[in-house]
């Protein structure tokens, strides 16, 4: 029988600095205006991000959990602890420069389900594909995002953004 956590690693590229994708990331009472809509998004401050902010989130009407800031360093990684509710384990955002100015954006995640209904789920389903689905949603609407709200320019087309 697999195990019932899920351990995951997602990237993408993007034309942006890691500094105008920090700035978003970590802005999350702006996460209303461009996390994918299938997520509740609910922010329990403290804003800025910074450790002790709490954030809850909602997959559907029976799945929600709380993320919790525990490390901050801008503007390379953003650290998490799946703290409260059906999830529980680590996470982070991590941004990379490249040599040709794009910014690799990976989000790693190792949480387990707490709910029995939820871990008899996922040892028989695998859920990776479904969360990576997910992030690649995330991925798109950040990178709208950042294109809406940075003041400073996309870097060179050394990437494919998705």
């Amino acid at each position: 029988m697999r195990r019932a956590s899920l351990t995951v690693s997602d990237q993408r590229l993007f034309h942006y600095s890691r500094e105008a994708i920090f700035d978003v990331l970590s802005d999350f009472g702006s996460y209303h205006a461009w996390w994918p809509p299938a997520h509740g998004v609910r922010v329990g401050g403290p804003l800025p991000a910074q450790p002790g902010t709490t954030i809850w989130f909602a997959y559907g009407p029976f799945v929600r959990w709380a993320v919790e800031v525990v490390d901050v360093r801008p503007p390379v990684l953003l650290a998490l602890r799946y703290s409260d509710g059906a999830l529980r384990g680590e996470a982070a955002w991590r941004l990379e420069a490249d040599r040709a100015g794009c910014t690799r954006v990976t989000y790693d995640i190792d949480i387990e389900p707490t709910p029995a209904w939820l871990r008899a789920i996922s040892r028989v389903w695998n859920l990776q594909p479904e969360h990576s689905r997910q992030i690649a949603r995330v991925f798109t609407a950040l990178d709208r995002r950042v294109a809406a709200v940075s003041r400073r320019r996309p870097g060179p087309a050394c990437c494919a953004a998705g």
